[in-house]
This record gives C-alpha cells, sequence and structure tokens, in this order.
C-alpha cells in the first residue's frame, strides 16, 4: 500500500465520521418531533376543548341524576303538592320563603319522568360551571373546575338522604340550584364588567388539551361509590316506593334483595311485594334483618315506619288506620300527592265515594296527575270495576272482621292488628301467622298452625321449622303441634350444632351462618332482629326486644 493510499484511507475515515454524527443527530432530532406531533392529535382550539369538558360533564350529570338518583327525584315529586289554588296552597304559603318553596315544587314537576328531570338539572348544572368558568377567567385547558360547584350540591343531597324529600322541603331539590345559578350569572356578570373597564389586554389562547374534561367524570364517580356506599338503602327505598305504585310486585322482590343491608322500610316493601304475589310466608325470611340506623331529623316526631306505615297499613287490608297515617302526614307536614292518593283509594275502598272525590279534585288541579284521577273517577261511577282489580281485591281480602279501636293493638297497626287477631278470612290468617313468626312470639303462632292444619292447608317451609323449634323449647306442645318431617327436625339439629361455637358471640353467630342459613326461620329466630346491639352495643343489663 502506498503512502497516498494511506491518506486516502485515513482520510475516508475522517470524512466519514462527521457524516455518521450528522446521521445520528438527525435521528435525535425526529424524537422529540415525533412526540410533538403526537402530542398536538390530542389538542384542541380553545373553543373545542371547552365544548368537550361541558359535554362530558353534561353527560357524566345525566348518567348520575337518572340512572343513580332518578327514583329519589320521581319521589321528591310525588312527596310535593302544587296547585293554582290558593285554598289548597295555603299551608305552604304561609312558611317562611313560601313562595319560593312554591317555585321549588312547579320546578320539580318534571321529575314526573327521572331521565327529563335529569337533563333538565343536568343543563343548569353545567351552566353553573360555564359560569363558575367565566367568572374566574379561567384557560380553555381547564374548563369544567366549575362542574365543583354542582357536585357540592348533590354532595348535600347525599348527605340528606331520605330527609331530602321525607322531612325536607321536596322543592329544595329545584329552588337551591335555581338561586345558585342566579348568584353566579351575577357574579360572572360582574368579573366581566370589571375586565371591560380594566381593559386587560386579552391573550389569544393556543390550541390546549382539555385537562379539566376529567373532573367531572371523576366527580360523577365519586358520587355515585358514595351513593351506592352509603345511600343504597335510599335509593332503594325509593325505587321500591314507586315500584309499588306501579305495581310491579316481582321486580319489587327483586331490588329489595338486592340490598346489602336492607333497612326497616326496604323489608317492609319486600314484605309488600310478596303479599301480593302471595308469597309473604314462602320468602320473607330470605332477606337480612339487621337493620343499619336511619339518621332522620327530629321535627316532627315522625320516625322510620312513618315511611311506610301507610302504605303496610293499606296492603294489609287495614283500610281506617292507613287513612289516618297518611292524614297524620299532611297534617303535620302539608300537603301531598302521595298520601292524597292513598287517602283516595282508601274512602274508595271503604264506599265512602263523596270523601274519595275530594281527593281526586285536590289531584286534579296537579299537572301530569290525570292518569290516576280518572282511573278514580271511572271506579267510582263503576264500582263493579273494583272486583277485577287484583291488587284491590287482595286488599278487601283483608278487611277486618272484628270491630275494635287501633288504640286496642300494638304499634304498628299492621302487626299490631294481625297479632291480636282472633277471627278473619284464610288471607289474614296467612298475614298473621307472618307477624307472629316476625315478633318470634311462637306461642301466639300455635293456633294460627292449628287452624291452618285443620284445613289442610299446606304449612310454608318456615312454619315447619317453628314446630320443630317448640318442640325443642316447649316439649309440653308436643301433643298440640300439627306433626311435621324428620328432616325439619334434623335441619334444627344441623343449625344448633353449626351454632354452637358462637353462642356466646351474637355478631360472630349472625356473621358466620349467614351464607348457609339464611332464608331458613332458624335463622332469623336466633340471630337476627333480636336487639339494637346488632348495630351498636349496648349495655348488657338491657333487654332484648323484637325491633
Amino acid at each position: 500500500m502506498t503512502t497516498s493510499d494511506k491518506k486516502t484511507k485515513k482520510g475516508g475515515k475522517a470524512l466519514n465520521r462527521p457524516a455518521g454524527k450528522a446521521r445520528n443527530s438527525q435521528q435525535t432530532d425526529n424524537r422529540p418531533a415525533q412526540a410533538k406531533t403526537t402530542t398536538s392529535k390530542w389538542k384542541f382550539s380553545p373553543t373545542t376543548a371547552r365544548r368537550i369538558a361541558y359535554g362530558v360533564g353534561f353527560a357524566a350529570l345525566v348518567f348520575f341524576l337518572g340512572a343513580v338518583y332518578g327514583d329519589v327525584l320521581y319521589r321528591a315529586e310525588q312527596e310535593s303538592y302544587v296547585s293554582t289554588s290558593p285554598d289548597t296552597m295555603h299551608y305552604v304559603l304561609s312558611e317562611s320563603w313560601g313562595s319560593w318553596r312554591i317555585l321549588g315544587r312547579w320546578a320539580l314537576l318534571p321529575a314526573r319522568w327521572p331521565w327529563l328531570m335529569a337533563l333538565l338539572l343536568a343543563a343548569l348544572f353545567t351552566l353553573q360551571a360555564w359560569l363558575t368558568d367565566r367568572m374566574l377567567g379561567l384557560k380553555a385547558s381547564l374548563a369544567g373546575v366549575g362542574f365543583i360547584v354542582p357536585a357540592a350540591f348533590m354532595l348535600w343531597m347525599l348527605w340528606r338522604g331520605t330527609n331530602l324529600y321525607y322531612k325536607n322541603e321536596p322543592g329544595f331539590i329545584t329552588l337551591i340550584p335555581l338561586l345558585i345559578t342566579a348568584v353566579l350569572l351575577l357574579l360572572a356578570a360582574t368579573a366581566w364588567v370589571v375586565r371591560r373597564v380594566n381593559a386587560a389586554p386579552k391573550v389569544e389562547e393556543k390550541p390546549t388539551l382539555p385537562y379539566g374534561t376529567l373532573l367531572a367524570p371523576a366527580l360523577v364517580v365519586a358520587l355515585t361509590m358514595g351513593a351506592w356506599k352509603t345511600n343504597e338503602n335510599v335509593i332503594l327505598t325509593a325505587r321500591l316506593q314507586n315500584l309499588m305504585w306501579e305495581r310491579d310486585w316481582e321486580t319489587m322482590v327483586e331490588e329489595a334483595r338486592a340490598a346489602q343491608r336492607p333497612s326497616r322500610a326496604v323489608a317492609a316493601y319486600h314484605a309488600i311485594g310478596l303479599l301480593q304475589q302471595g308469597k309473604l310466608l314462602d320468602e320473607v325470611f330470605d332477606i337480612a334483618y339487621d337493620y343499619p340506623k336511619l339518621k332522620l331529623d327530629s321535627i316532627d316526631g315522625n320516625e322510620e315506619y312513618g315511611i311506610f306505615n301507610a302504605d303496610c297499613n293499606f296492603h294489609a287490608g287495614l283500610l281506617n288506620p292507613a287513612y289516618r297515617e297518611a292524614m297524620d302526614r299532611v297534617v303535620m307536614n302539608g300537603p301531598r300527592i302521595v298520601y292524597f292518593k292513598r287517602m283516595a283509594e282508601c274512602a274508595l275502598l271503604n264506599g265512602e265515594t263523596k270523601l274519595c272525590e275530594k281527593y281526586v279534585k285536590l289531584l286534579e288541579d296537579v299537572p301530569f296527575e290525570s292518569g290516576f284521577t280518572k282511573r278514580m273517577r271511572e271506579l267510582m261511577r263503576q264500582r263493579e270495576k273494583i272486583q277485577e282489580d287484583e291488587t284491590y281485591q287482595r286488599v278487601i281480602s283483608m278487611l277486618p272482621r272484628d270491630t275494635a279501636f287501633e288504640q286496642n293493638f300494638r304499634s304498628p297497626a299492621f302487626l299490631g292488628y294481625n297479632l291480636g287477631l282472633n277471627s278473619g278470612s284464610d288471607a289474614t290468617l296467612l298475614t298473621s301467622a307472618a307477624a307472629c313468626l316476625y315478633s318470634k312470639d311462637l306461642k301466639s303462632a300455635l293456633p294460627r298452625l292449628q287452624i291452618m292444619a285443620s284445613k289442610g292447608m299446606s304449612l310454608p317451609s318456615c312454619l315447619q321449622q317453628v314446630i320443630a323449634i317448640l318442640k325443642l323449647t316447649h316439649p309440653e306442645l308436643a301433643a298440640e303441634l300439627p306433626p311435621v318431617n324428620s328432616f325439619v327436625e334434623n335441619e334444627l339439629k344441623a343449625f344448633l350444632s353449626d351454632a354452637k361455637p358462637y353462642v356466646k358471640d351474637r355478631l360472630a353467630l349472625r356473621r358466620e351462618l349467614k351464607e348457609r342459613w339464611l332464608g331458613t326461620y332458624f335463622y332469623y329466630y336466633y340471630c337476627e332482629n333480636n336487639d339494637p346491639d346488632q348495630v351498636i352495643k349496648r349495655d348488657n343489663t338491657e333487654k332484648a326486644g323484637v325491633n
């Protein structure tokens, strides 16, 4: 190799190095360019970014207000009453902020259709978010931060629970958002004027990522989880009440059994659903009777029983106690659609046509209640059609045969009357037996068992289990008890064997035996509805009793 070749080779190497560096530098420069291109795909103009944020927020709110809390909104509308008659509305007008309350009630009327109410409230809440963002002068990337304002109101709704419509003024559900919107409109207008006066230079916004879009869905997810975690029974109670008026008994039972820990109200509507299907004694103990404590305002002295007393009395055939209960609610809390409906039905089945017409007229003044009022007027004109109504016929079949004052029986009436029942139809025989079993008054259940056996009626499994318990706890009654399959007695022995390790710990007893034995009367009798320490520990010196 010559000297010139060596030089050429060296020169070639020397020339090649910069070229390689240049290629590497070009590849390195391309990486951030590619990243910028990918990021820029997700950037939007300020207007589009805001539209996305508010559109997503609106959709999320519609989901929560319709799918999660729709039944509660409908219940609130039914627990309200509004009409153009000043005489009827005198009670509301005489209260503080009376005219404002009436405004809220008028605005609540669309809740007759929960999804329509969800759309309207979501639109109002989205307007609140937009006004808040405008007031704060937020950039497009932060559009949607204002959804914190309606989220705070919905959090208040969750905190109020059943009080939202049971103890509160129902119209507050719409009145408060309307007032908040008015205040935000004033503040946003003030902020706009201040900016105009100060003549602040307008900064042109560049395409951006809509980070604020994530806030509304995150808030709705949190609210939904909170609603089902803390307010499951609130939602289910409202849903069951709505289903009851729709007479969808099967769905009522299914929804009640979905509860993780049914409240007393959920259990009551579960029983109504079973009663209307003729399955009360067969399935009434298929849910847990471990009632959580319901937080209610101490306004009128009316606690949880007031939620369902009128309904339970009515479906137990106790028309006069049902009427009185509904009337008490109207006297204490003012006119309400649902109680006028119940009083109209009680009057109809009692044959008090003029009284029924009085409540029908009151309901005719309320928009969107024509379906119920037309049905009532038809039945008043043609009473023979009552015989064709399966629900009303079941109620009529349980009408009391004894003439007695309500005060002669334990409260609540639908339990006390059935416990003290001396005579009645086959239908009341079943409800009376169910009341004895619920109250764990097995000695009072014995005459019912004997009558059912003498009539050749098939005894449901819970009654057979009662016989097994009586044989064990009261052997002296063995001769009076109807015969029972030995399989049932062996089941009781198996239950007691499983329970033996936990006899001294009632909470553990209920927890450990629930999976295998829930649905049997053995489990209910020994493990459930014993005393309040199922929820809160009490002093051991206190006596236990059925809740």
